[in-house]
């Protein structure tokens, strides 16, 4: 889904397996269960819901952007997606994940994938692996693989076995300050679609808890799904971060009418 929600993963960023019979309780008790952005150079407004199982494990993620500019259609459009994560009954961490999406155009027809995730010894996952010839589901889903180098992860996908997309993200000081993706030009070259650095602010990111930073922070920005890899708070574009009663952070606006509403 990478690629169908590519404008939300760069706004994102500057809008701001050893086994136990334990439970493995993460430290996300406070995490938002649903997340509002709007851009109003685009007219675009991304909606993203979490929710999670009573010991807080993520489970289900819901996207759904409505762009009332797209170029396609000329009306609004929709895009609309759930990722429904299967956990590990020992580990907690999803062993798969089946994704229902939907491009909003008029004509458009749903898709459904099926995914493997596979993780390294230190908990991270470092192959995400579409299903083929599923019955009824997309034949050719893309397979990513992750690999960490200190600040570095690189993220290699792979659609119909031929190189697809190359991301790499570089954190500093608990941020991701440095992201960049390029596609296959098929001839064995890059082409470079986004790089960017960020700034930030000292507001805590409320998405940040130290488990799926490390299980899944890669995959839940390569998706476009959100940032739940940094720290704090980006302020590339001035916005002004809002805490609630909470001690969270509730919102925060920018000069030029973006805003974002963390509901817990």
């Amino acid at each position: 889904m990478k690629n169908n929600n590519f404008f939300i993963l760069t706004a994102v960023i500057f809008f701001g397996c050893s086994k136990s019979n334990n439970p493995v309780i993460p430290d996300k008790t406070v995490l938002p269960q649903a997340i509002t952005r709007y851009y109003s150079m685009y007219h675009l407004i991304s909606y993203r819901n979490f929710s999670f199982d009573s010991s807080q494990h993520l489970v289900r993620i819901y996207v759904r952007q409505n762009d009332t500019l797209d170029v396609i259609a000329p009306d609004v459009e929709v895009d609309s997606g759930t990722y429904l994560l299967d956990l590990d009954p020992v580990t907690y961490l999803p062993r798969g994940y089946r994704l229902d999406y939907k491009k909003g155009y008029q004509g458009a027809q749903s898709y459904v994938e099926t995914h493997l995730l596979y993780y390294n010894s230190q908990k991270q996952l470092i192959k995400d692996s579409g299903l083929m010839a599923l019955p009824g589901q997309n034949p050719n889903p893309v397979t990513k693989y992750y690999t960490y180098l200190g600040a570095t992860t690189l993220c290699n996908s792979f659609w119909n076995g031929a190189p697809f997309f190359r991301d790499t993200i570089i954190t500093s000081n608990g941020n991701v300050n440095y992201y960049s993706t390029n596609y296959s030009d098929g001839n064995g070259g890059w082409t470079n679609q986004f790089r960017g650095t960020m700034t930030y602010s000292t507001a805590q990111n409320p998405l940040y808890s130290t488990d799926l930073s490390n299980n899944l922070g890669a995959f839940l920005l390569i998706e476009g799904i959100d940032d739940f890899i940094s720290k704090n708070l980006s302020n590339n574009n001035g916005i002004n971060w809002v805490t609630g009663s909470n001690g969270k952070v509730t919102s925060g606006a920018a000069p030029n009418g973006d805003y974002v509403t963390y509901s817990y």
